[in-house]
């Protein structure tokens, strides 16, 4: 509860109303006072020690958002498009919309077939059978990305994307049309969706994805082995740069000791081809050259020197209260949802058909568990159409610290 709603509370329960004047008058006369002197005291306080032990997460935010593919270019230092990222070929599908609704009204689409009139550079096709499913290529690129996280040693945290559940793929099941034709013009038939359908969006984040040349491996020996140091020159040192390759085994990263802007990769063998490099761009590098068509979203997190200590330290998903931190902790789902309650039902249902973001994550089988841990949100509007797709992204934050029971979100 904030401070204005605890005096506002106070002084409702004073029903004389010369009373409820006066302590008025004393809470925001005195107390405001006080309380706004102690509060800046104290960030005071954060602020110093953030400037001496800094957030650990901090260089591993993902930012995402949602754009005009005409609008954006790739001359960008912070945005890059998801399809982008090396997905090692995935096959795309024969169309991929966005629909700019909530998810109340996709929902009763996916999985499901849809038809369409599709018109392609060769020729024309009535009544095609399109199955509906989310975008895959966005799915595989957090999954990849969660790999190249776990190859660096690096704690992974679940990717706020409420955008990704809006991307939907028609697939050409059956194959009517020929493959190497390019849709030209499609329209949906008898489908609820096609008002909310808005064309050329494509998704975008904060995370560069290219193959590069390591410098050549430099042995040098230690106690019990020897290890390999290749050198990497970097454009932007405000990033997290992470890597991956088919030799590089237990390698860990390291500034160079002499060499400005210089990374040495450390590694028990020698990589003699080029690897994969994963950027993960920070505001610095260009966040504000881009304004994307849709508010962007991010896992970045509001953190007191209290949290990253209590995040060191085991997780008690049985106190209330350390929910609460987690699920307040994110900067931009804070104003939309809040843990008003937290319940133990065994019957419950997976209410509001929740998504496991980190569904690629190993678990120790929470869905064998009857048991369901409830999260009750409010929702202080309830018109915003990212409702459900940011609650999962709480619920499977939450998850990631709790094995004995599954988790279930809904919002009241």
């Amino acid at each position: 509860m904030d401070e204005n709603s605890f005096f506002l509370d106070r002084i409702k329960k004073i029903t004389d109303p010369t009373q409820q004047k006066y302590l008025h008058d004393v809470l925001y006369d005195v107390f405001k006072g006080y309380t706004d002197y102690s509060d800046g005291k104290y960030q005071e306080l954060e602020d110093r020690i953030y400037s001496e032990i800094p957030d650990s997460f901090d260089t591993g935010y993902i930012y995402t958002a949602a754009a005009n593919r005409d609008e954006f270019s790739n001359l960008n230092n912070f945005w890059y498009q998801v399809k982008d990222f090396d997905l090692g070929g995935l096959a795309p599908p024969l169309l991929e919309i966005y629909a700019d609704c909530e998810y109340g009204l996709i929902k009763p689409y996916i999985g499901k077939t849809v038809y369409a009139d599709v018109k392609t550079d060769k020729g024309g096709y009535s009544d095609t059978a399109l199955k509906v499913g989310f975008a895959r290529v966005y799915r595989e690129a957090i999954k990849r990305l969660y790999g190249v996280f776990s190859a660096n040693g690096r704690p992974w945290m679940t990717v706020n994307c409420p955008f990704m559940f809006k991307f939907l793929d028609l697939t050409d099941e059956g194959g009517v049309i020929p493959a190497g034709e390019q849709v030209t013009e499609y329209k949906l038939k008898d489908c609820g969706l096609e008002k909310y359908i808005l064309d050329k969006i494509t998704l975008l984040w904060n995370v560069q994805g290219y193959e590069a040349s390591l410098g050549a491996p430099v042995a040098f020996p230690t106690e019990r082995m020897t290890l390999y140091s290749h050198d990497y020159k970097i454009k932007y040192p405000q990033s997290e740069y992470m890597f991956t390759g088919g030799n590089l085994t237990n390698f860990y990263t390291v500034a160079h000791s002499t060499r400005e802007n210089v990374i040495s990769l450390i590694s028990e063998t020698q990589e003699t081809e080029d690897v994969f490099v994963c950027r993960i761009a920070r505001k610095e590098d260009g966040y504000d050259s881009f304004t994307p068509r849709f508010t962007p979203q991010s896992n970045a997190r509001k953190m007191r020197h209290a949290d990253r200590q209590a995040g060191i330290g085991r997780f008690y998903p049985f106190t209330e209260a350390e929910l609460e931190r987690v699920c307040g902790a994110y900067a931009d789902v804070g104003d939309s949802l809040k843990l008003a309650g937290v319940s133990v039902d065994e019957n419950v249902g997976d209410a509001g058909d929740g998504v496991d973001l980190n569904r690629f994550t190993e678990t120790l089988g929470f869905d064998k568990f009857s048991r369901r841990l409830v999260l009750k949100f409010d929702a202080p509007d309830k018109t915003d159409i990212f409702l459900n797709e940011k609650m999962w992204f709480l619920v499977s934050e939450a998850q990631r610290h709790i094995n004995e029971y599954k988790c279930v979100g809904q919002i009241v």
